[in-house]
């Protein structure tokens, strides 16, 4: 059921008309789920070291369902906003997705929040700073302009600009023509964690800073597996994010329909991902990017994972079945998978390819333990494509505090040492069986799929051993230290 707000968060200085008329326009469109803004966000934290007092709040999480949102329906209102609201008044022209599982909130899943921005010709937002990471998916043929960290990213239709958090970034449009993007923050989790905060006008604080080379990203970043061994590794006062703000989609086009005589993977089709170019990690901590393409009439099979995922028409058109629901798509429409639900996608054109970008709170789920997946076999059946890292019983995770004298640390959990040096390692008494079930699929569950698993499963694995480096102190820096050491 539609819930219509029964607040705003306008502005005083908005004329009371326009006003009355927006609030109007909320009450019609409330049965599309997406809520017209009226103000900039609120409420407005400062940070926290700059001794603001806030009042605490806020709704438990609830459950996000799977939903659809037609381009069709809730773009014309998008252009309405804009015709009565100046950019003055507003600090955005834009509407925010609301998911009917949420009852109102300014949210799609527990950890994502989705606005669509139109920016009319000569628009220009003020340049700002705030916690949350948030990108922009260009939706439009021209694309307008983002300003991150002083690098100018000129945007057409696909391209990804990333601003992470603690970047000061600014928008605007010197096209001839209104340009529309999508907005994905982490807005939900950062709030839940009471750690947000924006700051305003910024201009003063990278006045004096040198800007980076023209077109930074694909300066620096562009070329796959070459990087830059004297620029920073962190643009801004964010941390666990990506350097490489701005992703072309002509690159990602180029990409994905180069690859399309592959194979690729019988659960996403030909997909890839957006990662930091130093050292592959998804770009921000807390969401992933990716983009898949579905050949004519290609159909995935069912997968499902624990974490949830939005997704965005850039090709094509064709249908979504979450549990038995069909969430039928096309050009620009926009739908949520929450987790936990198997999810098949199919490309209904007998002729073209369908590409769907994707964003997916999958890293914070790994990050915190709680990442599993399991995807059908061709006969049916579950498989396990990212199940734990399978450990001794009577070995902690974690090493002893004190390293052992000759100083190799990662010989205390033989698994990980294994992994590290490649060394095989006999397993435990009781392991092989565990081991037997993850490396050896039954007869019925191999074939197609077999070429996907391992490499799927490895990512499990690097993403643990990765976690094992931390526990352990030394990250990637240590570790080199320890070969080093070996070595001598």
């Amino acid at each position: 059921m539609a819930t219509v707000r029964s607040f705003t968060l306008a502005e005083a200085a908005l004329p009371a008309d326009l006003l009355d008329e927006m609030e109007r326009m909320n009450g019609e469109a409330a049965d599309l789920h997406i809520w017209l803004r009226t103000r900039a966000n609120a409420p407005m934290r400062r940070p926290w070291h700059e001794g603001a007092t806030e009042p605490a709040g806020g709704a438990g999480p609830a459950r996000a369902v799977p939903h659809l949102w037609k381009w069709d329906s809730i773009v014309p209102y998008l252009h309405r906003i804009a015709a009565i609201a100046p950019l003055d008044f507003t600090d955005r022209q834009q509407f925010l997705l609301t998911n009917p599982g949420f009852g109102g909130q300014l949210k799609v899943t527990n950890t994502i929040r989705v606005a669509v921005s139109i920016y009319k010709p000569g628009d220009v937002a003020p340049v700002h700073m705030h916690t949350p990471n948030a990108s922009r998916t260009i939706l439009s043929e021209a694309g307008g302009y983002t300003l991150i960290e002083g690098e100018r990213c000129t945007a057409a239709r696909g391209d990804l600009i990333l601003t992470p958090n603690g970047t000061w970034h600014g928008h605007g449009n010197d096209d001839a023509e209104p340009v529309i993007w999508m907005d994905v923050l982490d807005w939900p989790l950062i709030e839940s964690l009471d750690a947000i905060w924006i700051r305003e006008s910024g201009e003063a604080a990278t006045a004096n800073a040198p800007a980076p080379a023209a077109d930074h990203s694909r300066r620096f970043y562009g070329a796959g597996g070459i990087v830059p061994r004297f620029a920073p590794e962190v643009r801004g006062e964010g941390r666990k994010v990506s350097p490489m703000f701005h992703f072309a989609g002509r690159d990602v086009m180029a990409s994905l329909h180069g690859m399309r005589d592959q194979d690729g993977s019988p659960w996403e089709g030909i997909n890839v991902e957006f990662v930091n170019p130093l050292n592959g990690a998804p770009v921000f901590a807390t969401l992933g990017y990716g983009a898949q393409l579905l050949r004519p009439g290609e159909a995935t099979r069912p997968f499902r994972h624990t974490a949830s995922t939005l997704y965005t028409v850039l090709e094509g058109r064709g249908v979504t079945e979450v549990n038995g629901r069909r969430l039928e798509w096309g050009r620009n429409d926009i739908f949520v998978v929450p987790g936990h639900l198997w999810r098949r996608h199919v490309n209904q054109d007998a002729s073209h390819d369908a590409v769907l970008y994707s964003v997916t709170d999958a890293p914070l789920l790994k990050a915190i333990g709680h990442y599993r997946a399991q995807g059908r076999s061709e006969s049916g059946d579950p498989i396990e494509l990212c199940p734990p890292l399978r450990r001794r019983q009577a070995e902690p995770f974690v090493a002893a505090a004190q390293p052992p004298d000759d100083g190799h640390r990662e010989d205390h959990h033989p698994r990980l040492a294994h992994h590290l040096s490649g060394k095989e390692v006999e397993p435990a008494e009781g392991e092989v069986e565990e081991r037997h079930a993850v490396d050896h699929q039954p007869d019925d569950a191999a074939g197609e799929h077999g070429q996907h698993q391992p490499a799927a499963l490895q990512r499990c694995i690097d993403a643990e051993i990765g976690e094992f480096r931390d526990q352990e102190g030394g990250g990637r820096g240590q570790h080199q230290r320890r070969r080093r050491h070996q070595g001598r």
